[in-house]
């Protein structure tokens, strides 16, 4: 794709799971380089929060998983991530 240009409307799937479409316009192009506070700082705030985030919610699902109750949907019954839990 090149700088400037539009794709055609795209299917996607939203982090809610509903579906979407999505178009995309390629605004610039970074060449690649390693990520440095100068040009990347706004990308890497947002994983440090992203990841505080997570291991605050993993601290408190430690901490309350014998008080709360989890009901899997059975289309994950087969989810290997989900043994850890039960």
């Amino acid at each position: 794709m090149k700088v400037g240009h539009i794709t055609p409307p795209l299917p996607y799937r939203t982090d809610d799971g509903k579906d979407a479409m999505r178009i995309i316009w390629l605004k610039s192009n970074t060449p690649p380089h390693q990520a440095n506070l100068k040009d990347d700082y706004q990308k890497i705030a947002q994983a440090a929060l992203n990841e505080k985030k997570n291991k605050a919610l993993d601290e408190w699902f430690l901490k309350n998983r014998g008080s709360v109750y989890l009901e899997a949907d059975p289309q994950y019954a087969d989810c290997k991530l989900l043994d850890a839990v039960y």
